[in-house]
């Protein structure tokens, strides 16, 4: 007769084998899963140094006029951080505001249309306020209504709205992405103008004693990628080693 340890026995033996290829097929998809996040963060590893070496170079390099960065944009359309000097009378009239937090300061970086001595504009991120000087009135002394000479770096706008993006309130003159088309609508309307695809972070010499505060743009960026890629590996390593300690176990019961 059989007894019940013997009974038991063979019920979780039974449990087990059913379960196994189950169990196998789930921790070969984690593996697979894991694996890949952590090859994927590699790739974006080279992806990054690649990028800080090249906004190194930039910036570091001669500063360039608007003719010569434009020739650059109609060959490779990729002149992001050259660093640039323009030359003309601001519209202040149509500038615009975007939405922005600063050394954890929330505020507003104002981009002014600058008519340069060409008859060609060029938009221009003056830098950041805070958000009670948003409106124009409240900072008066650094409206330059003369001809001034602008250095910076250029930077590219946004063909697309990010997912968790709000989208652009003209009306309120409340803007989140930079768009090209919508900025060059708000600010000239119908109007007729030669607009540089491209747009300038002035650097901190434009406005000196006043707001906007220029010198904002953000040229050190982040590179954790080995770390997650490392993260990403031993867990893939975890998962494994407990699979194969359960399996172990298991089989000598």
């Amino acid at each position: 007769m059989m007894s019940e340890k013997s009974g038991s026995k063979q019920y979780t033996g039974k449990f087990f084998a059913s379960n196994k290829v189950l169990l196998t097929l789930f921790t070969l998809a984690g593996l697979v899963c894991l694996t890949g996040l952590g090859i994927w963060q590699l790739q974006r590893l080279s992806w990054k140094q690649d990028l800080i070496a090249k906004i190194e170079l930039r910036t570091l390099s001669e500063q360039k006029t608007f003719p010569e960065i434009y020739r650059l944009w109609e060959n490779k359309k990729d002149v992001e951080y050259y660093r640039i000097s323009v030359r003309g009378i601001f519209e202040h009239d149509k500038e615009i505001h975007f939405y922005t937090v600063d050394k954890s300061l929330p505020g507003w970086r104002i981009v002014t249309p600058l008519k340069m001595d060409n008859g060609k504009r060029i938009f221009v991120d003056r830098g950041f306020v805070p958000l009670t000087h948003k409106n124009a009135e409240t900072r008066d002394s650094a409206q330059f209504r003369h001809p001034l000479e602008i250095s910076g770096l250029v930077r590219h706008f946004t063909d697309t709205k990010g997912l968790f993006v709000p989208d652009n309130d003209p009306e309120k003159n409340e803007w989140y992405w930079k768009s090209l088309i919508q900025m060059a609508k708000y600010s000239f309307g119908e109007q007729p103008v030669q607009i540089a695809p491209f747009f300038v972070e002035s650097d901190d010499m434009g406005n000196r004693g006043g707001w906007p505060r220029g010198g904002v743009t953000r040229i050190r960026l982040p590179n954790r990628h080995l770390e997650y890629a490392i993260t990403w590996f031993a867990l893939a390593g975890t998962l494994l080693i407990i699979y194969l300690y359960y399996m172990r176990n298991r089989m000598n019961e």
